[in-house]
């Protein structure tokens, strides 16, 4: 059933819609039983404590998504980059402006800081539109575990939320934190730091994919292997490509043929395939005699390699080539999605990323074009919005399609 005031899907015999927080007269079941001889006296004030039960409840409803940290629709809270000409502010839901557009480039919210670029230098400001650190840098990240990257002088180092420069920027490159270390990259070699900035694994490495899962993917000598926290080589480097782990596995090249390690470098899955893609959702794409399918973890067959190509699962629905066009499947195999675009994203909150005459819209698990196909690019959503190209120029939009710019 769907909300009749926000037009939002909600559960059968819904009583509030859990998203406005709106009481759903339809389904308002009888307060008073009947034949039992109340006086006016018992039942009036009953009605108005009921009602009043009621009203608070549905205000409860319709408050707690701004409020919460982690709730389902956490967005009702955030800020949204808004554009103004070539100028970015930050406005809310109802495109009423809360911070004036005065900057040349302006970030979503991370951890409560949004990067933000002014006379081409980056700083942060906070919700409130304070700039809580100057803009003196050549390029930063946002926020991740707390520290963000700076570029300073062509070397990176890390700044706190409050300004502080708490590890000095020598470095040529990094990532950015992730499970407590940073890879950094140090006369052309790649090592590890931890938040104080000590350097826990020496920068002996030709390339570094970050820490997932305990592990990261390092290149030696044209081979990757994988070290643990402390630098301890917990798996040879013998392979010749891997993207990481996930899900408990590693995909891993040898000798031209791709199979699956676990996280103490066990085959588990021989190299066998053509080409692979790490598991997502307990399933992974991979080429058998050059078309594509889906294996499980035990290496059987999931879904038959019939396509020209295969990308990962997302949100239940796999993507799929087939005679240079895209569609979805499901866990099953069943062509949800008609191949009917040039070119998809995967699933995010929803929705995913189509495109089609060289123009791109998006689409819901159903195939319903609820964004019609009319921006040059597009991304997928993240907190309610996506970021998509139009005449050249980038700006946000919401899942109904509303622009969050004026030029």
């Amino acid at each position: 059933m769907f909300c009749s005031k926000c037009g939002r899907e909600i559960p059968e015999r819904s009583k509030f819609c859990s998203y406005c927080g709106a009481e759903l007269a339809s389904e308002a079941k009888e307060l008073i039983p009947k034949g039992h001889g109340w006086s006016k006296t018992i039942i009036i004030p009953l009605i108005v404590i009921v009602g009043i039960l009621l009203c608070a409840f549905a205000f409860f409803k319709l408050i707690k998504p701004a409020v919460s940290s982690k709730g389902q629709k956490e967005e009702l809270a955030t800020l949204i980059p808004y554009r103004a000409g070539d100028k970015w502010g930050y406005c809310d839901w109802n495109k009423k402006l809360v911070i004036k557009p005065t900057y040349e480039i302006a970030d979503c919210f991370r951890e409560d800081l949004a990067r933000v670029l002014l006379n081409k230098k980056w700083g942060f400001i906070d919700r409130k539109g304070r700039m809580v650190i100057e803009p003196i840098y050549d390029d930063a990240y946002g926020f991740t575990e707390g520290l963000a990257a700076v570029e300073l002088n062509d070397k990176w180092g890390y700044i706190d939320k409050k300004g502080r420069m708490v590890i000095e920027p020598v470095y040529h490159g990094t990532y950015g934190f992730n499970e407590g270390l940073a890879a950094v990259e140090l006369n052309d070699k790649w090592g590890y730091i931890d938040k104080k900035g000590r350097m826990v694994i020496e920068p002996i490495y030709d390339r570094t994919i970050e820490f997932n899962e305990g592990l990261a993917a390092v290149e030696l000598n044209d081979k990757w292997g994988y070290i643990d926290k402390k630098g301890r080589m917990v798996i040879e480097p013998v392979y010749h490509g891997t993207y990481g782990f996930n899900e408990g596995l590693a995909a891993v090249e040898l000798n031209d043929k791709w199979g699956f390690i676990d996280t103490k470098g066990r085959m588990v899955i021989e190299p066998i395939c053509d080409f692979a893609i790490d598991f997502r959702e307990g399933l992974a794409a991979v080429a058998l005699n050059y078309k594509f399918g889906y294996i499980d973890k035990k290496g059987e067959i999931a879904i038959e390699p019939v396509y020209d190509w295969t990308l990962d699962f997302t949100e239940g629905l796999g993507r799929v080539g087939l005679n240079d066009k895209w569609g979805f499947i499901d866990r099953k195999g069943r062509m949800v999605i008609e191949p009917i675009y040039d070119d998809v994203s995967g699933f995010t909150e929803g929705l995913a990323a189509v495109e089609l005459n060289d123009k791109w819209g998006y689409i819901d698990k159903k195939g319903r074009m609820v964004i019609e196909p009319i921006y040059d690019t597009a991304r997928g959503f993240n907190e309610g919005l996506a970021v998509v190209e139009l005449n050249g120029k980038l700006g946000y939009i919401d899942k109904k399609g509303t622009q969050y710019w004026e030029d």
